[in-house]
């Protein structure tokens, strides 16, 4: 049966553990897996993707949605919450090489940002011009697909990794995921 646009799917988010322990530690002092949602990213703030179902003994959060964006669980306290923390994610994942896709940090302390793409063989496709920040900025940068020297990369899948260092050294932290490169 072919799906038609805006006919809704069901998008599920696994958890780990420990990535609770951290929230509940953190953020929340009343923490229940129970109030656990998804959100995803609208362009400008995280939304609500509406009524989840949460399943504690899979680990597993889901919801109906009609769109393909980013998507993030977090807990539901019912308002709007800053959480303290480091972030970061694409505007577009796949991208495609006629379009261009804004890779956006938030960072929680003055601190210095950088940004590496890697090919699945470990080898450095590109390398974005680190970025000296101040506390609650986005420093972002644009990636069309190409590589260090301008050539389109080739499709497929990719690594791309965020350093970040606060200026006090209070916080490190580095994030590793896939980034998908669709050619027209």
């Amino acid at each position: 049966m072919k799906k038609s646009k805006n006919e809704p799917l069901i998008t599920i988010l696994k958890w780990e553990y420990d990535e609770l322990i951290s929230i509940k530690e953190k953020f929340v002092l009343d923490f229940n897996e129970k109030k656990l949602a998804i959100y995803f990213w609208d362009g400008s703030a995280w939304r609500n993707a509406g009524s989840p179902v949460v399943d504690t003994t899979l680990k597993k959060v889901s919801v109906s949605v009609n769109h393909f964006t980013l998507y993030d669980i977090a807990v539901d306290t019912g308002a709007s919450v800053t959480i303290n923390s480091f972030n970061a994610y694409w505007s577009k994942n796949p991208v495609r090489q006629v379009d261009h896709s804004i890779f956006t940090a938030e960072i929680p302390k003055d601190g210095k940002v950088s940004l590496s793409i890697y090919d699945m063989a470990g080898d450095l496709v590109r390398i974005f011009q680190p970025q000296t920040s101040t506390a609650g900025s986005k420093p972002n940068w644009d990636w069309d697909g190409g590589d260090s020297k301008g050539k389109f990369a080739g499709a497929g899948l990719y690594i791309y990794l965020v350093k970040y260092e606060s200026t006090d050294g209070t916080i490190k932290k580095i994030i590793r995921k896939p980034v998908g490169l669709l050619k027209d």
